[in-house]
């Protein structure tokens, strides 16, 4: 007996999920829809929903927060820490000072941290960071204004492209119905 080929299961829910993302396009060209959307509209919703627009803004949002005041090396730093240790076996904490004399063993250990810091003066390093920072901000807010003004210019495009093809479609059609009303005379 012939030994019996299987395809595997994802194999077979590929074949089919293409088989139906093929089909909605026809079923979507079959059934014209005529949805018109005005320009200022168009405009509009380019700019508030348009992929290129929000992750400019994005980037000018992080290089304006990345260039504050707040991030500047002169403020003072703080920080603290704690741990415990848990252990099975009782541990030496403390270190043996005389030969023989074993000091008390404890099974746990707790460290607690803190540090403080401020930066009084770093020969100029935090303020041509901060300025870098402002520099890269100002690059960023261009680049958000850039993206504004090609997403218009797109969507625009894409208006005055569609009215010539509207005007050339209706001339068609004026044309084709000259040629059927000469044809019936």
């Amino acid at each position: 007996m012939p030994p019996q080929r299987f395809f595997p299961l994802p194999v077979w829910t590929a074949a089919v999920l293409a088989a139906l993302l093929c089909s909605v396009p026809l079923r979507a060209a079959a059934q014209p829809t005529e949805a018109s959307i005005a320009l200022p509209d168009a405009l509009t919703e380019a700019l508030q929903q348009g992929a290129r627009v929000r992750s400019a803004e994005a980037a000018r949002e992080a290089a304006g927060i990345r260039a504050s005041w707040r991030t500047s090396a002169y403020l003072p730093h703080a920080s603290a820490s704690a741990s415990t240790l848990r252990s099975q076996y009782p541990l030496t904490v403390t270190p043996i000072r005389q030969p023989g004399v074993f000091p008390p063993l404890d099974e746990t250990i707790h460290e607690f941290g803190v540090n403080a810091a401020w930066t009084v003066f770093d020969f100029g390093r935090g303020r041509a960071e901060r300025r870098a920072a402002q520099a890269l901000a100002e690059a960023a807010g261009v680049q958000f204004d850039l993206a504004r003004m090609e997403t218009v210019e797109a969507v625009t495009g894409a208006f005055v492209r569609l009215a010539q093809l509207q005007a050339v479609e209706r001339a068609q059609q004026q044309r084709l119905n000259g040629l059927r009303s000469q044809r019936t005379q």
